[in-house]
Order: structure tokens, then sequence, then C-alpha cells
């Protein structure tokens, strides 16, 4: 298998880039909600190699109540099916996975290989609708994905870990 090394384009690089850097506010986002709820948070970092993105460190997150382990927030890979990046919410009981959606919404990119090489061709929409971009949650059940706020948030964060928070 192909990953990406030195010799792969710019455009490789700035997916990991971009990933990281959206990841980055995603985190700041859920610091600040976790803190308003006496919650404990603790970075760290993780080591993704992906075949497009190459291999880059992403951050995650640790989240904790009065030292007892309560879910994580962990980086997955900046190219995503249907999405322009993923994390997983991932506690004791289940995990759930957070895709970025960027732009008028959901929309995935085909790849070929020529030449040993990965080529993107255009953009293509899909057709439901995350109406903006940011962090999007669908369920196992259901089509059209929602925005992920402070309220999904927890809301997700109670079903991972099973605790009342």
């Amino acid at each position: 298998m192909h990953y990406a090394d030195d010799e792969d384009s710019e455009l490789n690089e700035e997916l990991g880039r971009e990933f990281v850097q959206r990841v980055a506010v995603l985190l700041e986002d859920i610091t600040k909600w976790c803190n308003g709820r006496d919650l404990d948070v603790e970075y760290f970092s993780r080591t993704l190699n992906e075949q497009v993105a190459g291999k880059y460190e992403a951050p995650g997150l640790h989240i904790s109540k009065q030292r007892v382990p309560v879910a994580e927030v962990i980086p997955i890979a900046a190219c995503a099916i249907g999405a322009d990046g993923r994390v997983d919410l991932s506690g004791r009981r289940y995990s759930h996975a957070l895709m970025f959606h960027g732009g008028d919404g959901p929309e995935y990119t085909p790849c070929t290989i020529e030449n040993g090489r990965i080529v993107r061709g255009a953009r293509r929409p899909f057709a439901y609708g995350a109406d903006r971009s940011g962090w999007y949650w669908t369920g196992p059940t259901m089509w059209r994905p929602k925005r992920l706020d402070e309220v999904l948030f927890f809301d997700l964060l109670t079903d991972v870990s099973t605790y009342d928070l």
C-alpha cells in the first residue's frame, strides 16, 4: 500500500493541516463546554498515517470528572467517506463519529490511482443537508446530519459514558 511521502503533493499535506486546525477549534469548544460543567479535560496527541494525507500529529482530548475517565475525543482521519474529517467521541459504552462537513453541505471527492499515485477528482455534493461548515453527527438510523452544539455534545457524552452529566 502506498502512503503519502515527501514526493506527494502539497495538497495532500494540506489535508492533514486543515484537519488538525478543525480538530483544534472543536476541542476548544468542547473544553469550554466541559469547564462549564465541572469536567476536567486533558489534551493528547495522536499520530495518524493516512493514504492521502500522509503522516501527521492530531490533537485529542481526555474528559474526566473527579479523576474518573468519562470519554475521549479521538482524531480518526482527515479523509473520511462523505466528510472532510472525522473524530470519535468514545466512552466505556459506545462511540459516536463526528464528521466535518465543509461549505454548503457534505461533499465527497472521488479518487483514482494513476501511475501509482492518488489523483483527486472534482468535489461532488451529497444530496442531504448540512447547511454550513462545521462538525456534525448522524445517528445510525437517520440520514440528516445534526450540527454539533453544546446540547447535542452532552447528549452524546451521556450516551457514550453512561454517566448523567
